[in-house]
């Protein structure tokens, strides 16, 4: 027999000192974000825990819920802008009050995904964009996780979504506005995590 051990005392222990809190609409974004708690990154731990609220102040309110027991640096809320009114939208930031981010995708997440390949301009509904993802990712379903198919190529979604924010600033539209079609804030979390991470 083998004289190693496996015991629990003699598996390293990460040293955690960034919790990061993401509230997530669906289990598209829930399963992308998880990949960012990687082994190598001692720096830092995400939760991403589960809900079946989908509306941006029920996400607000469970946010808030979740910040007390687990007590992060930074918490962010992710959710679509095609499914929900502007009204809906604005009683959401107005909840969150400047305590927890809110990330939103016009028309959906998949947009940011879509970013990784190639930069769009059109105004898009999720239907499109999907279909437009099947194009780099064959046979694409939610909540398909493809980090490993698109991590790679994550500066270039990162420069597009500043691009297209640019350009809807621009044009005198919120970056919180359902009108900056198409546009996503996901580079926000993506940015704060590299940071920490020295990436």
């Amino acid at each position: 027999m083998s004289g190693r051990c496996y015991s629990r005392r003699a598996r390293p222990t990460r040293n955690i000192l960034h919790v990061l809190l993401i509230i997530c609409e669906g289990a598209t974004e829930k399963n992308y974000f998880d990949n960012f708690n990687k082994r190598e990154w001692r720096s830092i731990t995400i939760k991403t825990p589960e809900t079946n609220t989908t509306d941006p102040v029920g996400l607000i309110n469970y946010a808030i819920s979740q910040k007390k027991y687990i007590n992060p640096d930074i918490t962010w809320c992710v959710f679509d802008g095609n499914t929900h009114s502007q009204e809906t939208i604005n009683k959401s930031i107005k909840k969150a009050d400047q305590k927890i981010n809110i990330i939103i995708s016009v028309p959906c997440f998949e947009i940011w995904f879509l970013l990784h390949f190639n930069h769009y301009e059109c105004c898009l509904n999720k239907d499109d964009t999907i279909e437009l993802l099947k194009k780099y990712i064959k046979n694409y379903k939610k909540p398909q996780n493809v980090y490993k198919l698109i991590s790679d190529k994550t500066e270039k979604a990162i420069n597009r979504a500043i691009k297209l924010n640019d350009l809807h600033k621009n044009n005198g539209l919120s970056t919180y506005s359902i009108n900056c079609n198409p546009s996503t804030q996901t580079f926000q979390i993506i940015e704060y995590i590299y940071k920490l991470v020295n990436l």
